[in-house]
Order: C-alpha cells, then sequence, then structure tokens
C-alpha cells in the first residue's frame, strides 16, 4: 500500500501544474467567452440583456435561476445552452461550444465556479 502512495506522489510531482490546478474563469474560461461569445454578449452589446464577459452574470438570477449552479453542471443552464441540449429563438447553432470546451466549463462549474 505503501508503494502505491508513493508512486502516486512521484507521478503527481511530474504533472503539469496546469492539470492539477482547477479552472478559473479569469485564466480558463473567460478566453473560451472571449473568442465565441463576447461579440453578442459584451460591453459593447449584450443581446438577451446578457454579459458572457462578468462571471457574476453567470450567478446571477434572473428569473429563470442561474446560468451557473456552483459545483452542479448538470444543473447548470449554461451546459445545457452551450452542449446543444437546449435551444435559443436566436441563432441556436451560434451557441453551441465544441465539446472540450463545454468539458473545461464543466469542470470549472464542478469545482465551484470561482
Amino acid at each position: 500500500m505503501r508503494e502505491i502512495r508513493l508512486i502516486f506522489f512521484a507521478a503527481s510531482l511530474l504533472m503539469p501544474s496546469c492539470l492539477l490546478a482547477e479552472p478559473t474563469f479569469q485564466q480558463d474560461v473567460y478566453p473560451l467567452f472571449k473568442e465565441s461569445c463576447i461579440s453578442c454578449h459584451g460591453p459593447k452589446k449584450q443581446w438577451g440583456g446578457f454579459r458572457a464577459d462578468l462571471r457574476s452574470e453567470y450567478l446571477h438570477d434572473a428569473g429563470n435561476g442561474p446560468w451557473v449552479v456552483p459545483g452542479d453542471s448538470n444543473a447548470s443552464r449554461l451546459v445545457a445552452l452551450l452542449s446543444g441540449d437546449v435551444k435559443t429563438k436566436k441563432s441556436p447553432e451560434k451557441h453551441v461550444l465544441p465539446a472540450a470546451n463545454v468539458a473545461l466549463i464543466r469542470a470549472w462549474i464542478d469545482s465551484g465556479a470561482k
């Protein structure tokens, strides 16, 4: 048992720190949104009254519940929208992100959406 713990400890020392760290909005998630969402949901334009550049917007309940439920990506409306499970009235195809991006957003939410 002690040998197994030593192996895992040694492996963790060799892993890049980015694989061990929890994703954050500013460092990991915002760049995805900047690339895909800010042109319609940013400082200059806010379609649907939503700004994708502000973490607080995802946590705010505007009547239908918050877009993000910290710690629970399955209950987060944002994941359903970005994965294509929920369609919007305007440009539903523009809201769907690649699976790898959705996985990163899920990890951010599941780790507390910090």
